[in-house]
């Protein structure tokens, strides 16, 4: 350069300020402060002024505190600024602070990114000529730059830790150090300091951050330290080895392995949820795989737990799953160990690790059933365990299953079943022949020959014994009515092992019983006739005789028939025997007298033998008073009050002691003669008495004949003809019983009637009796329907057969009949008609009279309710214990008529 170049720039130099003015600024983009409300004193003299700093070197990187002198004609002011140049961020002028009209201080950050050199420090306005004062600074280069380590140098993505920034060389302040990062998403607060050299730092990465390195940059002051920090995915549990631990077991060592894991030996802890498991003796393998023991309590509930594994470096990890599963049941003790085949063994099992009451779900056996009877508590269950006899023996096991599907066994041991004797059937009733019967041996074997050794029911009959098999015996078995109802011990021999044995037969009552009187009901069938057992006592001195009735239940098809026998019910041979009662009914009718106290026997069956259904018997003692007249022998009795057809009867017994009965009685005139006859053997075979009958005319004590039997009648019958004197009746003892009936009515009597409307009547007809061969000519038969007028039969021309029968029939529907007459029919178009009376005058005096109601529910006074098809027949007594009994047919004796 030349000479006057260099004076020209130095001149120029020295004049800039001046040349700039007062509003001149110095480029650049530095802060100015201002320094304002202070009012300067008056100017000096303008004198040339000039700045000098302290210091004037200064190093990157520090905050420096420069003193700004003023000398000459400097003179500072509010007005003053301060700036550096050239400008640059890096360098941050931070306050400006005006001592006086020549000092100043300047408070500067040097960033560590700025460049060294040398700059100029300029302060505007230093005059009072408001010119600008500059001066040389010097930066210098930082020869120790600082530096940062991140402690750990990795963050798990999504995690919120603490990590220590360690710096060298560091100037770090609590109060103005500040961390940022250009990458989203990861943050920085510090939270603590140590020295300037050490930083406490909250490290919050998003699940979002990027994994890889990431800078970030730690201003403070002038201080700008770039470190890097590795986001990592997140520390994760992928294996636990065994995953599953069971309560109250020994401490298990498993294995955990990890991904992104920082294990550490000495600083790594291993937890499990809940307060029942622990964990104890962690040995670290690697940063991904450690070992630790693991111990469930007793009590520990059986369900899924998460481990978690946690160190200073890393945290805690993600969780794993692991699970608590139930100890296993045991059976400690099962009483008694063994049972028997063929029999119910209750037993008791002692339980651990199992709750009876509400944790067990069933219990089974290998053979055999089981059956649970219940918990004594929650470590006691009580079962019954059932063996059958062909259980095989030996050993055998007891599974009990849990409700959450565990199971356990126990031994138990099939013994042989103690040997016994079994019948089939256990019982059989009364009037059974030749029963087949089965003696079973069990749990044993008959020898080659088998007998009953002994029976303790002398009554019951056994034979046919035969060895069918090893363990069967067939017999037959006999058991008589008369067996009183019991248990019967039958002991047989021959059994292999067991020797002699015994087994029990009981005896069912068949028989219906009635003490002396009484009603029963029993069901009949072909098969199985009712047996009625009669005890007689030994009270009345006397025997009284016995009615017994078997009355069928209505809308049965059973016409009953009664067989009476004695104390050994020989049917065979018996006592008694009727098919017949009264009033054309199905019922049987026996009148008993006993010949002593004791029992009786009443069999009762179907007359075809076809018919099932309830047959009720009764028995009722008999007695006089039921009589409806009773006369005492040789007294007089006055029948002419009595109207016709009405029966009268005296009742007596003869014997060889007392041998003659002795009656009078009156005839009414209008009877027109009368028949007199002696009920006894003809219904009472046994006990009816054997008599000869005399009757004498009372008033001449002349003869009217004597009989001891006559025709088909198996007792004495006299008729009388034109008498209206007193009769005289003498019974003579002959033979046979004791007990008798004498019976005296008209002569003429209409002894059946059978009406069929339903039929249009066909086989109708009406049977009159009445002393043999005697003559009709004076008689009459007259039917009179309700409200119409009597039709009329005349019977002038007929006379009654050898046997003393007339039958008139509608048709010729009746075999062996005297008269055909089809005004039995009654015209009854409209079905009115209630009442039919059939009356037989003789002389215009009525003899006999029937009426009969086909239609209506009740009849009135004096008329028999008769359905359609039904028989009716004049009867021997009047009050009903007797009443009409009509045979199948007309023309056919029965001892229970009149006659």
């Amino acid at each position: 350069m030349t000479t006057f170049r260099w004076l020209w720039f130095v001149a120029c130099m020295g004049m800039l300020a001046g040349c700039m003015g007062p509003e001149a600024e110095t480029p650049g983009t530095s802060t100015v402060f201002s320094l304002d409300g202070w009012e300067a004193p008056p100017p000096p003299a303008p004198t040339t002024a000039k700045i000098t700093i302290n210091p004037s070197q200064v190093v990157l990187g520090e905050t420096a505190t420069i003193r700004i002198s003023g000398h000459q004609a400097a003179f500072f002011t509010s007005q003053s600024t301060v700036s550096i140049t050239p400008a640059s961020p890096a360098i941050e002028i931070v306050s400006v602070q005006l001592e006086s009209t020549t000092s100043m201080l300047a408070t500067v950050i040097f960033h560590d990114y700025g460049t060294a050199g040398l700059k100029s420090l300029t302060v505007t306005r230093c005059s009072s000529t408001g010119v600008a004062c500059s001066a040389k600074l010097t930066v210098k280069a930082d020869p120790t730059p600082p530096s940062v380590t991140t402690v750990p140098a990795w963050i798990h993505q999504g995690e919120t830790i603490g990590r220590t920034f360690i710096g060298r060389n560091t100037h770090f302040s609590l109060t103005q150090t500040t961390i940022i990062s250009a990458t989203h998403g990861l943050a920085f607060l510090v939270t603590g300091l140590l020295r300037g050299e050490q930083l406490k730092v909250q490290v919050t990465a998003s699940a979002t951050v990027p994994v890889g390195t990431h800078a970030y940059t730690i201003t403070t002051l002038g201080e700008n330290v770039q470190g890097t920090i590795e986001v990592i995915p997140p520390a994760t549990l992928t294996q636990v080895t065994p995953n599953v631990i069971v309560q109250d077991e020994d401490a298990v060592e498993v294995t955990v392995t990890g991904a992104n894991t920082h294990f550490t030996a000495g600083n790594t802890t291993v937890s499990v949820s809940g307060v029942d498991v622990t964990a104890t003796d962690v040995e670290v393998d690697s940063p991904t795989s450690l070992r630790v023991k693991l111990q469930a309590t007793r009590t520990a509930p059986a369900t899924v737990r998460t481990l978690t594994v946690a160190t200073p470096s890393m945290g805690e990890s993600n969780t794993i799953a692991l699970t608590i599963a139930r100890h296993e049941p045991w059976i400690t003790g099962i009483a008694p160990l063994s049972g028997r085949q063929g029999e119910n063994t209750p037993v008791v099992l002692t339980l651990d690790y199992v709750d009876c009451e509400t944790e067990v779900q069933s219990l089974r056996s290998s053979v055999g059933t089981v059956r649970i009877d219940g918990c004594n508590d929650a470590s006691h269950l009580r079962a019954t365990i059932t063996f059958q006899e062909t259980t095989p023996l030996g050993p055998m096991t007891l599974t009990l299953t849990t409700t959450w599907g565990a199971t356990v066994s126990v031994p138990f041991t099939v013994l042989k079943g103690i040997p016994w004797l079994g019948m089939t059937p256990a019982s059989l009733l009364q009037w059974t022949t030749n029963a087949p019967m089965t003696a079973d041996l069990h749990y044993d074997v008959w020898g080659p020959t088998v007998s009953v050794v002994s029976l303790n029911c002398p009554n019951l009959i056994i034979h046919d014994v035969q060895r069918t098999s090893d363990s069967r015996v067939s017999f037959l078995v006999d058991v008589p009515l008369t067996h009183s109802p019991d248990t019967c011990t039958l002991t047989f021999n021959s059994g292999v092992e067991s020797g002699v044995k015994t087994a029990t037969l009981t005896v069912r009552e068949r028989t219906l019983n009635v003490e002396s009187t009484g009603s029963v009901t029993g069901t009949l069938t072909p098969a199985a006739p009712i047996f009625v057992k009669i005890t007689v006592p030994e009270d009345p001195i006397k025997p009284l005789p016995l009615r017994i009735r078997a009355a069928a239940a209505a809308f049965t098809q059973i016409d009953p028939v009664i067989t009476l026998a004695g104390a050994d019910a020989n049917f065979l041979s018996p006592l008694a025997t009727n098919d017949d009662e009264h009033e054309a009914t199905l019922d049987a009718l026996v009148l008993f007298i006993p010949p002593a106290p004791g029992v009786f026997y009443a069999r009762i069956t179907d007359r075809l033998n076809l018919s099932s259904g309830n047959v009720t018997v009764d028995v009722a003692a008999f007695e006089p008073p039921d009589m409806a007249t009773e006369l005492e022998p040789n007294g007089t009795w006055d029948a002419t009050t009595l109207k016709p057809p009405d029966v009268t009867f005296v009742q007596g017994e003869l014997s060889t002691i007392d041998a003659t009965d002795v009656f009078t009685f009156a005839i009414p005139a209008d009877w027109n003669g009368a028949v007199v006859q002696v009920l006894a053997q003809g219904i009472m075979p046994e006990f009816g008495v054997n008599a000869l009958l005399r009757l004498r005319d009372s008033d001449t004590y002349e003869s009217l004949g004597e009989s001891d039997d006559t025709g088909p009648w198996p007792d004495p019958r006299l008729f009388i003809a034109d008498l209206t004197n007193n009769v005289q009746a003498e019974l003579t003892y002959l033979s046979g019983g004791s007990h008798y009936w004498l019976v005296w009515a008209p002569a003429m009597q209409i002894s059946e009637v059978f009406h069929d409307e339903a039929n249009g009547w066909m086989g109708s007809f009406v049977e009159l009796s009445g002393p043999p061969g005697a003559s009709l000519a004076a008689c009459e038969l007259r039917l009179t329907p309700q409200g119409q007028t009597a039709r009329v039969i005349s019977l002038t021309e007929e006379t009654f057969d050898a046997f003393g029968w007339f039958v008139v029939a509608h048709d010729d529907w009746v075999p062996g009949v005297q008269l055909l007459d089809p005004q039995l029919a009654v015209d009854d178009p409209l079905g009115t008609i209630e009442t039919v009376w059939v009356s037989l005058y003789c002389d215009g005096s009525l003899q006999s009279e029937v009426c009969y109601c086909p239609t209506a529910a009740t009849c009135p006074a004096g008329c028999v309710e008769s359905l359609p098809g039904e028989v009716l027949g004049q009867g021997l007594m009047v009050n009903r214990w007797f009443l009409p009994q009509p045979e199948a047919t007309p023309r056919a004796a029965n001892p229970g008529k009149v006659p």
